[in-house]
């Protein structure tokens, strides 16, 4: 509403003007007054002239200043009046200054000048990571962009101004004050930053703890003043105190308690969790958090995985380490633990009949396996017999107790019940039995044929049934594998029984390598030396590849060692064999050589070794242990022998032990197994003893015949 000026007359006087200057003092931002109301115009003569008054000029009630406002009249004789008034727009209030807390949402409101209204909180990685939203959250940014559009820091987002004196806006000549501690303290730690690497991360707490400038600071705060002042110097301000966090790196693992697992369990996670990495502070219930990529924090990772099979507990650790030199560290376990009992099978039934005084075992009525989830295959072992006699066993009911344990001693028992002639077996409905002839279970060299030992059948009524076996199955001599025999049986009523034989085909024996050519050789210096190589012969895999390791120098005399070598599918590994080549031609240290191919002449010292021990060692494996210290083979005579077993070596010549020339041959005795004669209690007949007999018998009749001679002479 307008304001009213104070009233006043005007009284004219003929013939002459009249003033009175008057001065009135209005707030600036006020509302406009009415510049005619309380003014009148009297004259005696004719009365009021307030009608008649005319104002000149004008103020701006905004605009501080002073206003000359002028007001004229004029009576019925034409005589004029005019006075005149000051209106002076005083500003003498501050301009209003609003700090926000997020992006121009909520107001704060701003103290008295000199003292600091709000503290902000970042943490010292805010230059690094990026510019620092209201929320918390940061944007990406590089080089002073980021700080440009800190809210804190920008026009109409962290603060605003307006003058009271119209409500102008002064925002855009706000002045800062204080930041250029701050920005340089961050830009530093940011240069740091960069340099980091997983050897040697940067310290920076000194400078996110100090302010360089000001040792009266607290620790990690940096003071920030805005102000303004208008034209009639009439000044708003308002502080904001940032305070500079360090942060801690936190390692979060969903997973609180250890896995446990139970050992061989195919279906199990025993996979370590993935953890979350965190390098953040938290204030006032506002968390602060920087970038946690590779680079920005350190991550160390030890423990071995978990073997589902083996039973312990596997702990993986996590270390990680920030820029400032913090760090947290954290664990998790996985147990594999084994609380299962092993498992016994008794097949193909838990309850058996057997006849009285027959001789009984396991073995003929039932197999019994025990497995563990864990450990696999387990031993049983019969625990209780029940009292039974199973030599002669009589009449009765037995519970035979099997019990199988693994290696964490979980343990299980089961029982198997022998009915002995009692009232439960029914010869009309009895079915036949079969009962395996040898093991259940045979082990089988690779290369050595199977004699399947067969199996009997018996039924209570049709008595003997063994030639009414069938019987399925083979096995491969020549390939390793497991392979089952089955027989079965059927009476004529139709009740039929069967067994199973388990025959495991493998491969133990390692193959054997046979030299090409001599075992001791020699070239000329200079000359080429073609190796004539080795082959190696294995029982189940036939030829297999020979491995020579070794190289001989031609332009170097000397003594040069190849060893052979061999392997077959199954990892056996042959024994080894070597082959001595000389260089001769020139001199080498110890040794003496002359022109021609490489056997010994007048002068060149011999080689001497030891005999190896070949008693009891097979025939076959010979060759390869006499080359193997540059021996030879000599002649074999086979002899029959109660003591010894066929193919075995009985004797030696040179005897084992002995000091002998390279390349001297060893002649052996080998068993033939007992003697086929029929003879036992008398000496067996020997080959030795037929060519020793042989041989002196000739020696006789030479000697004969050189007497005779004699004579007719």
């Amino acid at each position: 509403m307008l304001r009213t000026l104070r009233s006043r007359f005007i009284r004219p006087e003929y013939g002459a003007e009249w003033f009175q200057t008057q001065t009135l003092d209005l707030p600036c931002g006020e509302d406009r007054v009415n510049l005619l109301e309380g003014v009148r115009l009297f004259d005696k003569c004719i009365g009021d002239l307030t009608a008649f008054i005319s104002v000149t000029g004008d103020y701006d009630p905004d605009v501080p200043g002073s206003y000359p406002i002028f007001y004229n009249g004029r009576n019925i004789y034409g005589q004029e009046y005019r006075t005149e008034r000051i209106i002076n727009v005083v500003d003498g209030t501050p301009p209003a200054l609003e700090l926000y807390t997020g992006e121009g949402e909520d107001e704060i409101a701003v103290p008295s000048p000199g003292t600091a209204a709000v503290n902000d909180y970042i943490p010292w990685c805010v230059w690094r990571d990026g510019m620092i939203n209201g929320d918390g959250t940061t944007d990406v940014k590089t080089g002073w962009e980021w700080w440009n559009n800190w809210f804190l820091l920008k026009p109409y987002q962290g603060f605003k101004a307006t003058d009271a004196c119209g409500n102008v806006d002064c925002t855009p000549s706000v002045s800062i004050t204080g930041d250029g501690k701050l920005r340089e303290s961050l830009e530093f730690m940011s240069e740091a930053t960069a340099h980091l690497d997983e050897t040697n991360p940067w310290d920076l707490r000194p400078y996110v703890l100090m302010d360089p400038e000001d040792e009266e600071a607290p620790e990690g705060r940096y003071p920030i003043w805005f102000s303004y002042k208008d034209n009639s110097l009439n000044e708003a301000g308002g502080g904001r105190i940032v305070n500079v966090l360090p942060t801690a790196p936190e390692i979060v693992i969903q997973e609180k308690t250890p896995r446990k697992v139970e050992c061989g369990n195919e279906t199990a996670d025993i996979a370590y969790p993935a953890p979350d990495f965190f390098d953040r502070s938290e204030y006032q219930g506002e968390v602060w958090q920087c970038s946690t990529d590779r680079n920005d924090i350190l991550i160390e990772e030890t423990g071995a995985a978990p073997l589902l099979n083996t039973p312990g507990t596997y702990v993986r650790h996590w270390k990680v380490t920030n820029a400032l030199w913090n760090t947290a560290e954290a664990e998790f376990s996985i147990i594999i633990q084994d609380t299962l009992p092993p498992v016994i099978s008794i097949l193909p039934e838990k309850r058996v009949e057997w006849e009285v005084g027959k001789p009984f075992s396991v073995e003929s009525v039932a197999t019994v396996l025990a497995e563990d989830q864990c450990d696999g295959v387990v031993d049983v072992e019969l625990a209780d017999r029940d009292n039974m006699d199973f030599k002669s066993p009589k009449k009765g009911v037995y519970e035979l107790v099997f019990r199988a344990e693994d290696r964490t001693e979980n343990s299980t028992t089961e029982r198997l019940t022998v009915f002995v002639e009692t009232e439960m077996i029914d010869p009309e409905n009895d079915p036949p039995v079969i009962t395996l002839l040898g093991a259940r279970s045979v082990l089988l060299e690779c290369g050595s044929p199977f004699i399947d030992p067969g199996a009997s059948a018996a039924d209570i009524l049709e008595g003997d049934l063994t030639s009414e076996i069938k019987t399925t199955g083979s096995v491969d001599q020549w390939s390793t594998g497991t392979y089952e025999i089955t027989y079965r049986v059927e009476d004529r009523d139709g009740h039929s029984d069967e067994a199973k034989r388990s025959v495991k085909v493998e491969d133990s024996i390692a193959p054997v390598i046979s030299l090409r050519g001599q075992a001791a050789m020699s070239v000329q210096l200079n000359n080429p030396f073609l190796d004539p190589g080795a082959t190696a012969n294995d029982l189940c895999d036939g030829t297999v590849g020979v491995t020579v390791v070794g190289v001989v120098d031609t332009t170097k005399a000397g003594l040069y060692t190849l060893t052979y070598t061999a392997r077959d599918g199954a990892g056996n590994e042959a024994f080894p064999i070597t082959r001595q080549v000389t260089v001769a031609g020139g001199s080498m240290e110890g040794e003496e050589f002359r022109e021609g191919e490489g056997e010994a002449v007048e002068g060149e010292p011999t080689v001497k070794v030891r005999v190896p021990d070949l008693v009891l060692e097979q025939y076959e494996n010979a060759p390869a242990i006499l080359a193997a210290v540059n021996l030879t083979s000599g002649g074999i005579v086979y002899e029959c022998s109660k003591e010894v077993p066929e193919g075995l070596v009985i004797s030696q010549n040179p005897a084992a032990g002995l000091l002998v020339e390279s390349l001297t041959p060893v002649s052996l005795v080998v068993s033939e197994g007992p003697c086929a004669c029929g003879c036992e209690g008398g000496e067996e007949l020997s080959w030795s003893g037929i060519f020793l007999g042989a041989l002196a018998l000739l020696v006789l009749l030479a000697a004969s015949f050189g007497v005779g001679s004699g004579a007719i002479k």
